[in-house]
């Protein structure tokens, strides 16, 4: 249901999507009808056809496809409804900072990469690299480039605590968290930063895209493709009740709503713990389905 309006391997395109069209919902809803029908044969059969056998091993296999199929309806309810966020109007000049980190062992090309896009970013910004190995290259490198390099000693918390020991430097009301191996386009905060008008808008979240995904590689574009459900209608149904999740990568924060929480919550899923607590503190979030970053 995320749908492309082009398609360009230049980094510095944008790839916008459409408002869906009233014939893509109605097939949509069409194919949801012809899941419910072909979901409704398969219990008949289940029930009429399938022995019971071993009767705790039948009942969990029940329990469990139950559960599955509770999901999925679950699932098409809210794909019944699913629309794009009309981007506001705004007058507002904010202040930005863009965080990326830097962990000993990955590649320089990729790093530099990324720090290049960052300060090709038109809006106003300061960015900062929260370098965990203290390298002294890209120490060099941020100064040609007029980035910020910051480094800690105390390494807890992972990801988030490299973060959150940069956000005690950076002072601007929005914090985009960008990963090291994602080139931003150009125009990324024009199209983000509109969406904050709304004082109850704690974060907005974009797509994760790859650069290699239409190329001739059956592994490539079979992982791009099977991530197509969760950035196309699961997310914009997401979007419907202002609880988009944040992936960890490409997401724009309102600082106030980071410091609400005391920064981005630690742990083996950062992203969806810092979502959930921003959410039960009251800020709303965005999901914008633009590819305005590729890895």
């Amino acid at each position: 249901m995320l749908k492309i309006a082009a398609y360009s391997k230049n980094r510095e395109t944008i790839i916008r999507a459409h408002r869906p069209k009233k014939g893509e919902m109605t097939t949509m809803r069409l194919l949801i009808a012809c899941g419910l029908f072909f979901m409704c044969l398969f219990l008949w059969w289940f029930v009429t056809y399938v022995e019971v056998g071993h009767p705790v091993l039948y009942w969990l296999l029940t329990a469990g496809l139950a559960f599955k199929l509770l999901r999925m309806l679950h699932e098409w309810y809210h794909y019944v409804a699913i629309s794009i966020p009309k981007k506001p109007v705004t007058h507002k000049q904010w202040s930005v900072d863009i965080l990326t980190t830097f962990c000993a062992g990955e590649p320089y090309d990729m790093m530099i990469n990324t720090l290049e896009a960052c300060q090709k970013i038109t809006y106003p910004h300061t960015t900062y690299l929260c370098d965990e190995s203290d390298d002294a290259l890209l120490k060099q490198v941020c100064a040609d480039l007029g980035v910020i390099h910051i480094t800690r000693k105390n390494k807890i918390d992972a990801k988030a605590g490299n973060i959150n020991n940069a956000l005690k430097l950076a002072t601007g009301e929005i914090c985009v968290v960008l990963d090291p191996d994602h080139t931003p386009v150009p125009e990324f905060l024009d199209r983000v930063l509109p969406y904050f008008e709304d004082p109850q808008i704690g974060y907005v979240q974009v797509v994760q895209a790859y650069y290699n995904q239409l190329e001739n590689n059956l592994v490539a574009k079979g992982a791009a493709q099977q991530t197509y459900s969760f950035y196309g209608p699961m997310m914009m149904c997401m979007n419907e009740y202002g609880t988009a999740q944040s992936i960890g990568a490409n997401c724009t924060f309102r600082r106030a709503a980071l410091d609400s929480i005391g920064g981005h919550a630690a742990g083996l899923s950062e992203d969806m713990h810092t979502a959930m607590r921003i959410h039960a503190k009251g800020w709303k979030s965005v999901y914008v389905p633009e590819i305005l970053t590729r890895d």
